[in-house]
């Protein structure tokens, strides 16, 4: 036998992997069926037909030392047993209504009135089945003989001890009719109202179904054994040469037919329809002929050749094999089996078991530990995932972080190097200050010196003197005077960043009194009127200065006019970025200013003076 490979998920989680190895005892052959549950998944891994000396050659003891030489190689496992039909009765009895809370009991008493034993020396299974026909609640009760299930788990059961591996124990004890029943729901479609039969080597199982149920259940003696000792009348030297010739050769008709053989069968035909029509005449509420129910054979003996179309001959009844499951090897033999796996496996409900109390308490004990296990195991797979999760998202934060740190360094270095060219602007900025302080100078000296200039009246006076307001409280003259308007320049001033700049013009009025006083309004209004000044106003006497010459001027006759420029000045607009940045509360302190020695020098507060 080759050896079958363990699922690591069996090892892993045994609740998500059960493995049961499901024993078919015959009088001439054990078969064993090895099947798998995996995540709810049913397979068959692994079956065999093994040979056995004739029923009561091997004891309890030589049995389990020759099951002991099979099961290792099958890995680890647990085992469930199928009572043979004929030693169990079945019957489907409709149980009371007083006796529904406590159905063992009267189930027990109806097994002692069938069989005539006491209750010490029965063995009792039942479950309950959906109401049919005129049975509102029924059971099936199945019972054997205590002596006959104790023999079959010494002879096939585990042993039961404490160094016993909790894998290798035995979970389930159910008949034949129970295995082709569960076997049934594998069909495509399941049948519903059929006739399942289980020809085997000596003894032949009849269930019905009625709406997918097992409602009867019963077997008769009569088998394959009894063809191929017909085959041997017809002149087969060996059973093992009748064995074969039976699936190779059709003795049912043509020149190759077999009389001995064909009255067997036909003889083993009229008992099967004696089984089936004393049940539908048992049973009239159905209105079901024997005819109305497909049989389907299963069992060694339906792989005999031609025997499928000589049944269909003899009368109403529909016969057909079992179908094979594809890419397989023809499961005639094994159904029951393959029934029995997935009635242990928990594939099927209503199980009807044979299995005592202490190995029922084993198998619920091990089905809370394999919870326990599979509960541990989900956790820590919950575990592992949320840690995965956790680091997967840890490390996602990190490279953000690390791209953060990283555009962050990028963002100092441009900053440092934007700081840097801002320096280098300051610092060309500051040394050029002077020349802008110069030209905003120079701009509104020529601005407010050609506003002087426009005004035009009739009246008798002349301008003497036009400076900036500095330069006249300084005092400062003009190096000679000139009548000659056009040889004149402008004045020079000094202007603080921020103010507006301010200048001074004397009048010489010759009149004196009220219309002089009028002549300097005039003069004061026509200022105003150009719209370059925004202040223009007399300058008081505390402000005024004795600057002209007095051979241009008649003393006492000389009015100032103070004259305040109108829009802001350019250099304010222009310096005050510069002292902002310059100040002490500034994000960046400007460089020095270049040296002295490249600056131009100030210029010179000057005084001009003229007539008009």
């Amino acid at each position: 036998m080759a050896r079958v490979r363990v699922s690591i998920l069996q090892h892993i989680v045994p609740l998500a992997c059960h493995r049961v190895l499901v024993i078919d005892p015959g009088r001439r052959q054990l078969k064993l069926l090895l099947a798998e549950s995996r995540l709810g998944r049913f397979r068959v891994v692994h079956r065999q037909a093994v040979s056995v000396p004739e029923e009561g050659a091997l004891d309890p003891d030589e049995m389990r030392q020759h099951m002991a030489l099979l099961v290792p190689e099958l890995g680890a496992h647990q085992t469930a047993i199928v009572l043979p039909q004929h030693k169990a009765i079945t019957q489907t009895i409709d149980l009371p209504h007083n006796h529904l809370q406590a159905p063992r009991e009267y189930l027990v008493a109806e097994a002692r009135k069938l069989s005539g034993l006491s209750e010490d020396e029965l063995a009792v299974a039942f479950t309950r089945l959906q109401p049919w026909a005129t049975l509102s609640h029924p059971h099936v009760l199945s019972f054997c003989k205590r002596k006959e299930l104790d023999l079959l788990i010494d002879q096939f059961a585990p042993e039961k001890s404490e160094d016993a591996d909790e894998d290798d124990q035995l979970i389930e004890i159910t008949t034949t009719a129970q295995g082709l029943i569960a076997a049934s729901r594998t069909l495509h479609p399941p049948p519903l109202d059929a006739v399942l039969v289980d020809l085997g080597a000596q003894e032949t199982t009849v269930v019905i179904l009625v709406a997918g149920q097992g409602v009867f259940a019963t077997s008769f003696e009569g088998g394959s054994d009894s063809f191929t000792r017909a085959l041997l009348e017809a002149g087969c030297t060996t059973a093992e040469e009748a064995e074969s010739a039976q699936r190779a050769t059709d003795f049912f008709q043509g020149p190759n037919t077999a009389q001995a053989l064909v009255s067997t069968v036909t003889k083993w035909h009229t008992e099967l329809t004696r089984c089936i029509t004393e049940w539908t005449d048992d049973n009239p509420a159905l209105k079901i002929a024997p005819g109305d129910l497909p049989v389907y054979l299963a069992g060694g003996g339906a792989a005999q050749k031609g025997l499928v179309d000589y049944l269909n001959k003899l009368g109403p009844m529909r016969f057909q094999c079992w179908p094979n499951p594809p890419g397989a090897s023809p499961m005639d033999s094994f159904w029951v089996a393959c029934g029995v796996a997935r009635v242990a496996l928990g594939k099927e409900p209503g199980r009807l078991s044979f299995l005592p109390d202490d190995f029922q308490q084993r198998r619920a004990k091990r089905a809370f530990w394999e919870a326990v296990q599979a509960a541990v195991f989900a956790l820590l797979v919950t575990v592992a995932t949320l840690l995965s999760v956790g680091t997967w998202q840890n490390s996602k934060l990190l490279e953000r972080k690390r791209a953060l740190i990283a555009q962050t360094t990028s963002a100092l270095e441009s900053a440092r190097a934007v700081g840097e060219l801002m320096q280098q602007v300051d610092a060309k900025y500051a040394a050029l200050r002077p020349i802008i302080l110069r030209r905003a100078q120079t701009i509104a000296t020529l601005q407010s010196w050609t506003a002087v200039n426009q005004v035009r009246t009739n009246n008798d006076y002349w301008m003497v003197l036009f400076a900036d307001s500095l330069s006249y409280l300084e005092g400062a003259t003009a190096p000679q005077a000139s009548t000659n308007q056009a040889a004149l320049g402008p004045a020079q001033t000094h202007l603080n960043p921020g103010r507006r700049a301010e200048f001074v013009t004397e009048v010489c009025i010759p009149q004196q009194g009220e219309p002089a006083r009028r002549i300097l309004n005039q003069f004061v209004l026509s200022l105003k009127g150009l719209g370059v000044f925004a202040r223009v106003d007399e300058l008081p006497a505390e402000r005024k200065r004795e600057i002209v010459d007095p051979r241009v001027i008649i003393s006492n006759q000389v009015y100032g006019v103070s004259m305040e420029m109108a829009p802001p000045s350019p250099l304010g607009a222009e310096d005050s970025e510069f002292r902002r940045n310059s100040s002490p509360g500034a994000s960046r302190r400007l460089p020095a200013p270049a040296s002295t020695n490249n600056q131009p020098e100030a210029p010179t507060p000057t005084a001009t003076s003229t007539n008009r």
